[in-house]
């Protein structure tokens, strides 16, 4: 499959509308419990490494979409998810000749 053909399938069946419509309350409750955890830190008076949190936050709301689970925060599925979205995410982000040069 090539990397237009990825494209068009997530425009089409995962950023439709109504899709991101259905997703709002996992967003939701997904940013709630991020909320309610930097009101639990401030609270502790403890440091919050808000990047970690947003990248917490992205790859919760990306499991409960596309696998229905929420992971822990300390789990080892966790760690490997985390892993693979780096690596996909650096995939993503690499040059392809197709993109600029169609064959």
């Amino acid at each position: 499959m090539t990397r237009r053909e990825m494209r068009k399938i997530c425009v089409l069946q995962l950023f439709s509308l109504k899709k991101v419509q259905s997703f709002r309350p996992i967003r939701e409750d997904e940013v709630s419990r991020m909320i309610k955890k930097i009101s639990q830190q401030a609270a502790s008076s403890q440091v919050t490494n808000l990047s970690s949190l947003m990248i917490s936050l992205t790859t919760t709301i990306i499991c409960r979409v596309a696998f229905g689970v929420r992971f822990d925060e300390e789990a080892h599925e966790r760690k490997r998810f985390d892993n693979i979205l780096a690596e996909a995410q650096a995939m993503m982000a690499s040059f392809f000749v197709s993109d600029f040069f169609p064959l």
